[in-house]
């Protein structure tokens, strides 16, 4: 089955008269990498520990950082090829992420001026909405073609996009398989290797840690 890398290959090398040039294909690649960048760093924020020490932490928090950067500059492009199109407006619905596991991220420190303006008796008053509750870089809704509500992608003249995730996906989804048979495969080495081979209880108990 064709990868990932040799879909996007393919699709930068035969280019359809809807699509004016690769950078929609580059941008649905980027978006499938970031989503998966999002689930290493989720990972990492799962398996901190409780009693996490500051390297610990720092390290997660670069992690988000970066994965921030990107988050942000695929959302700021994603109006160029979306022609002027509402996302939000024609953007299914999506469930909330709900766990409670995730780290605070970036508690930033305020300047009272920036939130609060004084009123006529010299008093500071909290302007209402004046700050939007921070979001994990790891739990932002990535945006696709996908997104779109049924039937919205072709009404909105954006069936070529759609058709290029569809394919990159799938290229993603063979990767996914290549590795879970790969990790298979070598289960099964160490299974015949070493289990089946084992001639005591520790060597055996040894053998199982190992699988």
């Amino acid at each position: 089955a064709p990868s990932m890398a040799d879909i996007w290959l393919s699709l930068l090398s035969s280019p359809s008269p809807e699509q004016a040039h690769a950078r929609s294909i580059v941008w649905l690649a980027a978006a499938i990498s970031i989503e998966d960048a999002q689930d290493l760093v989720r990972e990492a924020v799962q398996w901190l520990p409780a009693d996490a020490t500051a390297i610990q932490k720092a390290d997660v928090m670069a992690r988000q950082l970066t994965l921030q950067t990107k988050v942000q500059k695929h959302q700021d492009d994603a109006d160029s090829f979306m022609e002027g199109v509402d996302i939000l407006e024609h953007c299914r619905p999506l469930d909330p992420i709900n766990d409670d596991s995730v780290m605070p991220y970036l508690d930033c420190i305020t300047d009272l001026s920036d939130a609060e303006e004084p009123d006529e008796e010299g008093e500071y008053v909290e302007e209402e909405d004046s700050l939007e509750e921070a979001v994990n870089p790891q739990d932002v809704y990535i945006w696709m073609p996908s997104r779109l509500k049924l039937g919205q992608g072709r009404e909105l003249r954006l069936g070529h996009l759609m058709e290029e995730e569809l394919q990159l996906q799938q290229g993603q989804a063979n990767d996914s398989l290549a590795k879970l048979q790969a990790g298979l495969r070598n289960l099964a080495i160490l299974y015949r290797q070493n289990l089946q081979s084992a001639n005591s209880v520790h060597s055996e108990t040894r053998a199982q840690k190992a699988i």
